[in-house]
Order: C-alpha cells, then sequence, then structure tokens
C-alpha cells in the first residue's frame, strides 16, 4: 500500500513538473491538427486524472 502512495505522489509531482512544458509542447506540435489546442486538454483532463485515482 506504500507503494501505492508513493507512486500517486510521484505521479502527481512528476505531471506538476511537466505540465507547463507538455502543454506548451502538445500546442505546438498539434497545432495543425487540432487547430483549436484542445489536445492539453484532452492530455490534462481533470475527469481524467479523478478516474485514474479511484
Amino acid at each position: 500500500m506504500s507503494d501505492l502512495i508513493l507512486n500517486v505522489r510521484f505521479w502527481m509531482w512528476h505531471l506538476q513538473i511537466t505540465y507547463r512544458l507538455r502543454v506548451r509542447v502538445s500546442k505546438n506540435e498539434y497545432h495543425r491538427a487540432n487547430p483549436d489546442g484542445r489536445f492539453a486538454v484532452y492530455e490534462f483532463s481533470p475527469s481524467r486524472i479523478m478516474w485514474n485515482f479511484r
């Protein structure tokens, strides 16, 4: 159980560190395929994050 908590904490920490960079890269890389720029919304959807913790 402690491993699960550790993994969750590390995942949240990793998400916080890479959130700004990945959103920026995703918008630049997938701007042509998704002109509305919603790729970052799909990747970092709050409902999807809550689903992972359930």
